[in-house]
Order: structure tokens, then sequence, then C-alpha cells
């Protein structure tokens, strides 16, 4: 139902462009690759950060029995990866130029910290869960870094 109206309203908005004198999105935009290269991995990001931040605290007071504040406080692994992968990619893009290679990287890890988070049970121990979320914040922080420049 949901997936329907996003179609539909997706349809609107497209229609809408194309008639408007100055569209708020010139539709032309999605012909260039490298716009819409941007805007599929900006959403991935997005949707892996957003829902490993809804989802994992749930998990952990659930499953885990930590409580809200706790189950804060063991997201950290995520945002310190985040924090710092962002700032060693972004010193390394300023010195060398170049940032092709950080997306890409970061995508990976991003997905491979995402496949190992699917795999935990009611049995894994809590530093393994650091661990995956370690590795989701430094590819999170990787691709972060490059769609703000």
């Amino acid at each position: 139902c949901i997936l329907a109206f996003g179609l539909v309203s997706l349809g609107g908005f497209i229609y809408e462009e194309r008639l408007a004198a100055e569209p708020i999105i010139p539709l032309g935009l999605f012909r260039n690759r490298t716009f819409v290269l941007c805007g599929l991995i900006g959403f991935i990001v997005g949707m892996s950060l957003f829902g490993s931040v809804t989802f994992l605290p749930l998990y952990l007071q659930v499953v885990k029995g930590s409580t809200p504040s706790q189950a804060g406080m063991q997201l950290l692994p995520l945002m310190g990866g985040i924090m710092a992968s962002s700032i060693i990619s972004g010193r390394i893009i300023s010195k060398r130029g170049k940032y092709r290679l950080f997306p890409i990287v970061g995508t990976l890890c991003a997905l491979g910290a995402m496949t190992l988070l699917g795999t935990l049970t009611n049995n894994t121990p809590v530093q393994q869960l650091y661990l995956y979320l370690c590795l989701l914040g430094l590819g999170l922080g990787m691709v972060m870094q490059v769609m703000i420049l």
C-alpha cells in the first residue's frame, strides 16, 4: 500500500516537474550518471544509518535486556566509526584530491556490516555486535564525507 502510494506520488511529481517553468529538480539531471549514482548511494547510506539507529536499540533492549540508556551507549562504536573514517577520509581527499575510491570501499564495508548484522541472534556476544557496528560506521563515514563534498 505504501509502495503504491510512493509510486503514484513519484508519478505526480514527475508530471508536475515537466510542466513547471522552474522545476525544483530539473529532470535533465537524471541523465547525469554521477547525479544518479550519488542519489542512489545516498539513499542506501541513509537506509543503512537510520535503519540501524532505529532497530538496533530495540534489539539491544528486547533481546539483550539493555536499558534504553545502555542501548544508546552501545551504539557508540557506530558513531565512533563514522566520526573516525569521515575525518580520515576527508583529510586524505583534501591532500590527494581523489575521492572516487572512498564511496566504493565505504559502500562495500557498509554492505558487509549490514549483512553481518543480519546474522545476529540472541546468543551473539555484544562484543561481536560492537565490531559489526564499528565496521558499519567506518563504511558510512567514508561515504558521507564524499557525499558532503
